[in-house]
């Protein structure tokens, strides 16, 4: 009968019949009504509907249409019920998975973050080091460099701790968004790894890259340049070519954070030509990104509007897959067009582009 009035009302709508759902017909009015709710009284609410939805789930009902694990960790988390905390964990990490394989690795990095807090930390587990490891890969992929280390050396103690030395060695060697002063502390993770190899291996040539990388990012040329040119030495030795044109990449950047420019162009369009038989898409996009960033401070327009088109063309197809963090790589392409006095351009890609950081906007101007 309250159904009834309430839809009469229009204070709720039907949703989908089959269902027989409900919903508010404002979000106004779903908070007034949530606020007037004693916070005690709210509580038991939402446990009761976490565990509704739990037994259904069991009980294989309503398998038409489940209730998303992130719905279930949201009303487990807001029961403030301290016995829930191992299944706010166990719906958050569901919650995590779920986001970050649709590429919303912001909340993915939230759900992961929630899991953490409702885990025991004192206890160093294989399940506790890889929810880290999750953590830190949505906050890479979110770019949040400084965030994603903290998390990876997070997962790198734990799994020193048990003795799972290649999963610390995998830790070690995760790759980061690069750019200027990025996650400086990555370069201690990165030592903490090779101490962990074999003078050599394969293992300690993907740490020297990433370990040159870090260094490079943060202006220490010389010793980036050094664990890079390691790192391709060794992997041309194991025949691993796309492992040493990464290592040119990175070079390639060094050099131009360096403000060494012409070998920054050199060193990209080299690696390249090292990568026209591959499929490492990726890394090509990252080499274009180098060479169209060193081309337009070089002042060559010709060379950098074919590596800014270039990016271009993986930043549409990057959108199509639903990944949208292209904007560095589409701010390249309006800066150029607005050099060449071509305004209409600029002003499409500056409309489409994402917002990119201070300090790279100050360098391609400086």
């Amino acid at each position: 009968m309250f159904i009834e009035e309430a839809v009469t009302a229009n204070v709720v709508r039907e949703g989908e019949p089959l269902n027989v759902s409900f919903e508010f017909s404002h979000a106004l009015i779903q908070k007034t009504i949530y606020d007037a709710i004693p916070s005690i009284q709210r509580q038991l609410i939402h446990g009761n509907i976490a565990e509704y939805f739990v037994s259904n789930l069991e009980a294989g009902r309503n398998s038409s249409s489940p209730r998303p694990p992130s719905e279930i960790a949201h009303h487990y988390i807001n029961s403030a019920d301290p016995s829930k905390r191992d299944e706010i964990a166990h719906y958050s990490i569901l919650a995590g998975d779920e986001a970050h394989a649709a590429y919303a690795f912001l909340d993915a990095a939230r759900h992961f973050t929630v899991a953490v807090g409702s885990t025991d930390q004192t206890k160093s587990t294989a399940a506790l080091g890889e929810l880290y490891l999750k953590q830190g890969l949505s906050h890479r992929w979110a770019g949040q460099g400084h965030e994603a280390i903290d998390s990876f050396i997070d997962a790198f103690d734990v799994f020193e701790h048990i003795g799972a030395t290649a999963k610390a060695i995998e830790v070690s060697r995760q790759p980061i968004g690069r750019g200027l002063g990025v996650a400086p502390h990555q370069v201690g993770l990165c030592e903490r790894g090779l101490a962990l190899v074999e003078e050599g291996s394969l293992d300690q040539a993907r740490i020297l890259n990433e370990m040159g990388a870090a260094l490079g990012s943060n202006q220490r040329q010389e010793e980036a340049l050094d664990a890079l040119e390691k790192s391709a030495a060794i992997a041309t030795a194991l025949e691993e070519p796309v492992l040493a044109a990464h290592a040119l990449l990175n070079a390639a950047f060094t050099h131009i954070w360096a403000l060494d420019i012409r070998k920054g162009a050199e060193a990209s369009t080299t690696a390249l030509r090292r990568l026209e038989d591959t499929e490492e898409e990726l890394l090509v996009n990252l080499g274009h990104r180098a060479a169209g960033m060193a081309f337009l401070i070089l002042g060559e327009p010709e060379e950098s509007q074919y590596h800014s088109g270039e990016l271009i063309k993986y930043s549409l197809l990057a959108r199509q897959k639903g990944r949208p963090r292209v904007g560095f790589d589409e701010y390249m392409a309006c800066v150029l067009a607005l050099r060449e006095g071509r305004w209409t351009d600029a002003m499409a890609i500056g409309d489409r582009r994402s917002a990119i950081g201070d300090r790279r906007s100050k360098f391609l101007r400086s």
